[in-house]
């Protein structure tokens, strides 16, 4: 029950977030991701630039947990399709969504950090971290 409460909680936040609110959070979870994976500042300067392999590991702790921070995948690697439309809503038209959604949603690869390296990859097509942070 607690979980799903969280869930929903989460949820309402992200439909009610401005831009700004997007912006802070996004900083707030770099710095938890940038300690909990233990990469250095120029790993996360790249990786805002969407400039980095996705076979290489310091991205993918990090990316992991960029993802699961913002609910957009599950404990599973599973992407959430309604968090992402949700959360690209504060600064994607909805077109642009829609071709977010389809190209990204159907990412996979047997080994699940280097999907989440592609999933960064492919948000950042639309839109980097970079970009967001910068608007």
């Amino acid at each position: 029950m607690k979980t799903i409460v969280v869930i929903f909680a989460f949820c309402i936040c992200v439909n009610a977030m401005t831009i700004e609110e997007l912006k802070i959070q996004l900083r707030d979870v770099q710095e938890i991701c940038k300690a909990e994976s233990g990469i250095d500042q120029q790993t996360v300067d790249d990786i805002n630039e969407v400039n980095f392999d996705v076979e290489d590991e310091k991205p993918q702790r990090y990316n992991e947990c960029i993802l699961k921070q913002f609910n957009i995948v599950d404990e599973s690697g599973n992407f959430k399709e309604n968090i992402v439309q949700e959360l690209t809503s504060i600064y994607l038209d909805e077109n642009v969504i829609k071709k977010l959604v389809a190209e990204c949603s159907v990412i996979s690869d047997a080994n699940i950090y280097i999907r989440f390296n592609k999933l960064v990859k492919c948000f950042g097509k639309y839109k980097t971290m970079k970009e967001v942070l910068n608007l």
